[in-house]
């Protein structure tokens, strides 16, 4: 799989990373993190939106990040969800259900939301059958905000994903099938997560994080948030117990939350308790706060969230204790949450490697110019074929016989020209279709055979999900020079290591380009 860029954008600091996905493996090639230039976020908000763009610019040329393709990880406690169950349908049926009743689930102004699910478990059997599903809301804001950096920095924005799902994803990969706490400490907010069977069983984002210990720090010390944040990182201020100490207690709210939390999900799970528990994100930069937490709580483990199947880059030289600062951009593309405002698709700057599409078109460039030559150099025969008739006509003096010979050789050139404009067909849209096709395929999709008649072109294809089908088959039936798009046997295969594939056909039909 190529290099996909991570960006997570935070109100103290914005994290690059570089990295791809083999089997169970995540690998880390580049990362990067830069403070986020001040008051230019709040919450996931992007308030100065050049001032951000300037310091990612910056950081890409710096440490040298070659990858065009973003997803986007954001933080914000204004990202809504609900655990819903749903009827045991396909996918496009439960996302059309979910959008009708969105309103039902979330009392906000829905058009100010992005909606999004993702489909937990499937439960009982039979006739019984149903589905787990979380349904997520993101302000739309916030979204559309990555795809305008995006955009600016020349990238091409595959997904938006909230950083609780991008730490899970990671999370399912490390940790066993019992039931497991994790608790990712993040910049303005938290999320709290519980696990079983390597299955979400309930997410919970509380909004108390890392800047509230940082804060606090400043008030105590009389220092700037920079100084308070490197304190932080490098002295032991979190005691093992809570006392008297302010920036101990600054992190009794969200043990507290904490708390009820798992109380809550005790209470609704006949008793089932927690047998492992880890804290990951931003703890890494908290000295202190994994102690605190073993003595806090009475679970049977409490340490930070190994990252066994994440495999760095030498050149990188980050410690376990470092790795954890990055889970959600890890995470990232693993199994995004998928937040894609319909507005903003067109608009995607896509670049990505089309050397088939890029032969074909030269191959369907070629064809075109033997079809047109053929005629042509026909057109020509028969203009030398009429010069010479005229000659001859010049030579003989029966009028009959000229007018005769005159009238024969335009009848002749009136068929060519016929022919000629026969020429002109519907293929003549293949060159913008190939076009269209290089900005509204996903990236996870590649051509594996193309050709071309009459008006039509045939294609088989490879997707790495049946969303990237429907996506692309939307788009295709959008363009307003393509009169049909019938799609046809469609497979899923799944090799070794456990990546799905989706193999189908299409057919598009083209209508005939108008004469200018």
């Amino acid at each position: 799989m190529a290099n996909i860029l991570t960006i997570s954008i935070g109100s103290m600091s914005i994290k690059l990373c570089e990295v791809s996905y083999s089997g169970n493996s995540i690998h880390l090639q580049k990362a990067a993190v830069i403070r986020t230039p001040e008051d230019s976020v709040e919450d996931g908000f992007i308030k100065d939106e050049l001032a951000v763009i300037d310091a990612i610019q910056q950081s890409l040329a710096v440490n040298k990040f070659e990858a065009k393709t973003a997803i986007f990880t954001i933080f914000s406690s204004r990202i809504a969800s609900k655990e819903i169950t749903a009827p045991d349908v396909k996918d496009n049926k439960l996302t059309q259900l979910i959008t009708a009743n969105a309103g039902d689930y979330f009392p906000v102004n829905i058009d100010e939301y992005i909606i999004t699910h993702k489909t937990l478990e499937q439960i009982g059997a039979g006739k019984e059958k149903q589905l787990r599903v979380l349904v997520l809301a993101a302000p739309k804001e916030i979204v559309m905000s990555c795809y305008s950096i995006g955009y600016k920095l020349g990238l091409y924005v595959e997904r938006v994903d909230y950083a609780g799902n991008s730490a899970v994803q990671v999370a399912k990969r490390e940790i066993s099938a019992e039931t497991t706490l994790v608790v990712q400490i993040q910049e303005d907010n938290s999320t709290i997560n519980i696990l079983k069977n390597n299955v979400l069983q309930l997410q919970r984002i509380v909004p108390y994080g890392k800047s509230m210990v940082v804060q606090t720090i400043v008030e105590e010390k009389g220092i700037d948030e920079y100084e308070a944040e490197e304190m932080l990182g490098t002295e032991e201020l979190i005691h093992d117990h809570f006392d008297d100490d302010p920036v101990t207690n600054s992190l009794r709210y969200l043990t507290n939350n904490i708390g009820r939390v798992v109380e809550y999900y005790v209470s609704r799970h006949d008793g089932d308790r927690i047998e492992k528990a880890y804290i990951t994100g931003a703890s890494a930069e908290m000295l202190g706060v994994e102690q605190l937490f073993v003595n806090e709580f009475d679970f049977p483990v409490m340490e930070t969230l190994p990252m066994h199947n994440v495999v760095a880059a030498g050149t990188l030289m980050l410690t376990e204790r470092v790795m954890p600062r990055f889970i959600a951009n890890l995470g990232a593309g693993i199994s995004p949450a998928d937040f894609i405002p319909n507005e903003e698709i067109e608009k995607v700057n896509k670049e990505v490697d089309f050397k088939l599409l890029n032969l074909l078109l030269f191959g369907s460039v070629m064809v075109a110019i033997v079809i047109i030559a053929i005629p042509l150099i026909q057109y020509m025969t028969a203009k030398s074929q009429r010069n010479s008739m005229q000659e001859k006509v010049n030579e003989i003096i029966e009028v009959e016989a000229v007018m005769n010979d005159y009238y024969n050789a335009k009848d002749k050139l009136g068929d060519m020209q016929n022919f000629y404009a026969l020429t002109e067909n519907a293929d003549d849209s293949m060159g913008r279709f190939i076009k269209d096709m290089e900005t509204y395929m996903p990236a996870d999709s590649a051509v594996t055979a193309l050709s071309i008649a009459a008006g039509s072109v045939n294609f088989n294809i490879t997707a790495a999900s049946k969303e990237s089908v429907a996506k692309f088959i939307i788009q295709l039936k959008n363009l307003d020079y393509v009169s049909d798009v019938v799609a046809g046997a469609l497979s899923e295969s799944e090799d070794t290591s456990g990546v799905k594939t989706v193999n189908y056909t299409l057919t598009c039909t083209f209508t005939k380009v108008a004469e200018e």
